[in-house]
């Protein structure tokens, strides 16, 4: 499987340490490389963000890399501002959301639906409705990314968590015997995470989506998960209200942002 490996981004006259890595599992879905970009020291407020800019260039150049990639906590003006102005492009805003503790009376299911390890005989469905149902990923935000590409993107991923030597694990949803969805979880010890999870278009709209999140939950549960986390964007609304509803814990916001070389050519 992938690993990121980070390495320091030499800037010249540069007070602020950043590092960076290619993103492999993106790189290998859109075909050209991305990369990612984090900060390690405190932001030098007398920095040149321009700076940044021809740092970026030349190590994207030097490593075929169209896209980097940043989160930072959504509360850090000065450093959105600046990478903002060294070239990147707010895209979209997180939340994380938290589970804690798995035994709240609200949270059980109905049995309107039922999760399964998934098999290799459900997969060819399971790729179908990764690849139709999300709208509110970072790359789906991005005008310069082909839809396209955003929902291959999710279709690779849950190709990827089926692979045997993949921490995630997939989840075959099920309503009356027939396959309407699934969700991507991994089971860490004590510590659960809800990766992804979806509904297909037609089983929509029958609160199938609220009853994967609960399954989803109990399934962690009594696989040993004492608490369990999760991510949506800000922007997609019912998902936003679903967790609120089922009194998800929402510790804190990170706001994403994308750089493109091909915005730097001369």
């Amino acid at each position: 499987m992938f690993n990121v490996h980070f390495e320091p981004l030499p800037i010249k006259n540069s007070q602020t340490y950043w590092e960076t890595s290619i993103i492999p599992w993106d790189s290998e879905t859109f075909g050209f490389g991305v990369g990612t970009l984090q900060l390690t020291s405190d932001l030098m407020l007398e920095d040149y963000p321009s700076r940044l800019t021809e740092a970026l260039k030349i190590y994207s150049e030097n490593k075929k890399i169209e896209i980097i990639t940043t989160s930072i906590q959504s509360n850090e003006r000065n450093l959105s501002y600046f990478l903002q102005k060294a070239g990147f492009t707010v895209i979209d805003q997180t939340f994380s959301i938290q589970y804690h503790p798995l035994n709240n009376a609200d949270w059980e299911p109905t049995n309107e639906l039922s999760l399964t390890m998934a098999t290799p005989q459900d997969i060819n469905t399971l790729l179908d409705i990764a690849g139709q149902v999300f709208q509110h990923g970072r790359y789906h935000f991005d005008p310069n990314i082909d839809n396209h590409l955003a929902n291959q993107r999710y279709k690779d991923w849950l190709s990827r968590s089926m692979h045997p030597d993949n921490s995630q694990q997939v989840l075959t949803a099920k309503s009356n015997n027939e396959i309407c969805g699934f969700s991507i979880i991994e089971s860490n010890g004590d510590d659960g995470y809800m990766h992804l999870h979806g509904i297909e278009k037609s089983w929509q709209g029958k609160k199938l989506g609220k009853e994967l999140i609960l399954q989803s939950l109990n399934y962690l549960s009594k696989n040993g998960s004492k608490k369990v986390g999760t991510k949506i964007s800000a922007s997609n609304i019912k998902a936003v209200n679903l967790h609120s509803k089922l009194h998800g814990i929402f510790v804190d916001s990170h706001q994403l942002l994308h750089w493109h070389l091909s915005n730097h050519h001369e």
